[in-house]
């Protein structure tokens, strides 16, 4: 009978097929060989798969001779495609970093690694290049000759143990020093704005290329970006993660990143926004027009909007002493509102919140505003002197009151006159009074040309005592009157006029 074939060898193996080669053996016993028969045994039954070995014999009109080696145990799974071919993004004259892409298709079960070959050129072997396991697309070779060129393949290995075959080799690399200005290259998701809800994560990757290796930096709003409880920066030697959870409004903006080396500098700009609630409309919320049972509020649309056109705003009221707030008007398209039906004394607080698709925003609160009419009566008018003294003529000045009481003045009163004239007799005569030649306003002259108002009172009688009042008049009424103090008409030099400052 014949001798046993040679080794078993298993290639193209499948979830369904495995395709085996041996040679034929060394002695066929004196007769050419007819047949071969093959024979398999399950080895283990595996969660990813049945192990199979197999073995051959050869016959000849002898008989079946003896089998072959058995094969070794071979997983019947898919095959891995191979990844993609390698390029360099990093070449000096001692290493060189390879990038490629993963396999099209994993067999079924994740790629948990790969492993790097190289060659020297013209006419070198394949050696492996990695002694540890790779996970990233990409690695960096190291212990290089200067100026001596080499090739690159890749090789997949996924979770089942399956290996998939060599990928195509890179092109010729030569180990040698160059200036390589940085690039930065991202997925095409990164080139348009990233939007998302308020609440959800968001992942901002890139890719970095250029020689020396690039230093790498993320800012927002001209300020770096620092790792916090929520957001969290990572750079590996040629990629950058930057990743943020629970996202609110405020996390969204233009997130730079810069890559940086002797050749120049390379920036990406990736916009994020996180739609949300609107912010609050744009203060203050001006109170105006108030009187006792109204007022109106005015106030700016929201600077943010929360990425969603504005619906409409909210405008909601509460006394001072309680702490519910009641609604006074709701999908509001205006930024103004007369709000009515107040009550006369009560002090309000006032607040509007603009609207969008996503809810209610915060609000804008107004200043506590008691709800009473504007104008009162002005206060008295202060300092009066009374000047220019004759026997029968005064000038009396007074400077403006405190308070107008919330209306311009617009005169005053003439002067009130109160005379203390000495009477004696025996027995005590009874005082009269009569008005003489006339009221006072048709005695007084009132002069509102300056800066302080004064007022030139005639027709007194010589040594009687006078004292003067003033009240200031807006279309209001009447204000409170301010006393002079008793003066006494005389003669005096000539006539002048004082103004008060």
């Amino acid at each position: 009978v014949p001798s046993a074939p040679g080794p078993i060898e298993c290639s193209g193996v499948s979830s369904e097929k495995v395709i085996l080669t041996w040679t034929a053996p060394t002695a066929d016993g004196g007769s050419p060989i007819k047949y071969y028969t093959l024979e398999k045994r399950e080895t283990s039954r595996l969660e990813d798969g049945v192990a199979y070995e197999f073995r051959v014999m050869a016959e000849n009109m002898a008989g079946i001779g003896k089998p072959s080696k058995a094969s070794e145990p071979i997983l019947a799974l898919d095959p891995v495609d191979p990844p993609g071919q390698p390029v360099p993004i990093f070449v000096n004259k001692n290493a060189i970093t390879v990038q490629w892409t993963k396999p099209a298709y994993d067999g079924g079960f994740k790629i948990t690694g790969y492993t790097v070959e190289k060659r020297e050129l013209p006419a070198g072997r394949w050696t492996r290049a990695n002694f540890t396991n790779i996970i990233e697309t990409a690695f960096t070779v190291s212990g290089l000759t200067q100026d001596i060129s080499y090739e690159f393949r890749v090789i997949a290995r996924n979770s089942a143990g399956a290996v998939s075959i060599p990928s195509e080799p890179s092109d010729p690399i030569t180990c040698k020093d160059n200036i390589i200005e940085p690039r930065i290259m991202v997925d095409a998701i990164f080139k348009d704005t990233v939007l998302l809800k308020a609440g959800e994560s968001f992942k901002l990757e890139a890719d970095i290329a250029g020689q020396p290796i690039p230093s790498m930096a993320w800012t927002k709003d001209g300020k770096e970006v620092e790792n916090t409880m929520k957001l969290e920066v990572r750079f590996t030697e040629l990629t950058t993660i930057l990743t943020n959870k629970d996202s609110v409004r405020s996390d969204g903006g233009e997130f730079v990143l810069t890559a940086t080396n002797v050749g120049g500098f390379a920036k990406h700009v990736f916009n994020v926004k996180v739609l949300d609630r609107p912010g609050p409309p744009i203060g203050p919320l001006k109170v105006s027009d108030v009187t006792a049972d109204n007022c109106v509020l005015t106030w700016a649309p929201p600077a943010d909007d929360g990425g969603a056109k504005i619906e409409g705003y909210v405008v909601e009221k509460r006394e001072s002493s309680r702490l519910v707030w009641t609604n006074v008007i709701s999908g509001l398209q205006v930024t103004q509102h007369k709000v009515t039906k107040l009550l006369k004394g009560n002090e309000y607080i006032f607040r509007v919140m603009a609207v969008n698709k996503y809810g209610f925003g915060e609000s804008l609160e107004s200043e506590p505003t008691i709800a009473d009419n504007p104008y009162v009566k002005p206060d008295p008018p202060e300092n009066p002197e009374v000047t220019a003294i004759t026997k029968d003529s005064m000038v009396v000045m007074w400077q403006a009151p405190k308070s107008d009481g919330g209306t311009p003045i617009t005169n005053y009163t003439c002067c009130t006159l109160r005379l203390f004239v000495p009477i004696r007799g025996r027995p005590a005569p009874q005082a009269k009074w009569s008005k003489g030649d006339g009221e006072p306003l048709e005695r007084a002259t009132i002069d509102n040309r300056y800066e302080n108002t004064h007022i030139t009172v005639g027709k007194l009688v010589r040594g009687n005592e006078y004292v003067f009042r003033v009240m200031g008049v807006n279309k209001f009424g009447v204000g409170e009157p301010l006393e002079s103090e008793p003066v006494i008409a005389k003669n005096a030099f000539g006539e002048f006029f004082v103004l008060l400052q």
